[in-house]
């Protein structure tokens, strides 16, 4: 066996970026499945859809509840390059007891482009 295979991942946020760029290893018995259970808890994310750079967020993707992997299987040829949407998890106990806004802008640095978030009291 030749190891773990990878996948590169473009994450984008709300449709904009890639806000990550980050290589992902395949799991699963034929080492073909994302993690995507663990991809959301490091990114802090509520969803993760399919996204393409022509159509914009796909559809939402699934994961087994049992150990976090992807419905889909994927390929993990070396040229793969998978991209993904996602909403960010805004905690819900915050914007009940008070009301709070998000203000979100996008920053552009040479070839990059970041997605700032703030998160404030409106009181």
């Amino acid at each position: 066996m030749s190891g773990v295979k990878h996948v590169q991942v473009e994450l984008f946020i709300g449709g904009k970026g890639p806000c990550h760029v980050f290589k992902a290893p395949l799991r699963g018995w034929d080492e073909n499945r994302l993690d995507l259970e663990a991809i959301m808890a490091a990114h802090k994310l509520r969803n993760l859809y399919a996204f393409s750079l022509v159509n914009g967020r796909g559809n939402r993707l699934l994961y087994n509840p049992r150990n976090g992997l992807s419905h889909i299987a994927y390929s993990g040829k070396p040229d793969v390059v998978i991209r993904l949407d996602g909403d960010l998890a805004v905690s819900a106990g915050t914007l009940n007891h008070h009301t709070s806004s998000m203000l979100c802008y996008e920053h552009t640095h040479g070839p990059r482009t970041h997605i700032i978030c703030i998160l404030y009291d409106d009181r």
